[in-house]
């Protein structure tokens, strides 16, 4: 799992979102198409809560794609 970048401001983003059995990956990209941040969190109710903190954690998310 990787942390936020420092120095990355909230702005509008999107996060994709790729599912499997064991893992979900999540990517931080913004309206533009820029890529942020990237991580894999466990497909546990602590696994999703914390994938659900970190994508929060760059501001608002009004899409997300899987």
């Amino acid at each position: 799992m990787c942390a936020r970048p420092t120095g990355v401001v909230a702005q509008p983003l999107e996060n994709g979102e790729d599912t499997h059995l064991d893992t979900i990956h999540l990517a931080a990209i913004t309206d533009t198409g820029q890529l942020l941040a990237d991580a894999e969190f466990r497909t546990t109710p602590t696994g999703y809560w914390a994938a659900s903190v970190w994508a929060r954690s760059f501001g608002d998310v009004p899409t997300v794609g899987v």
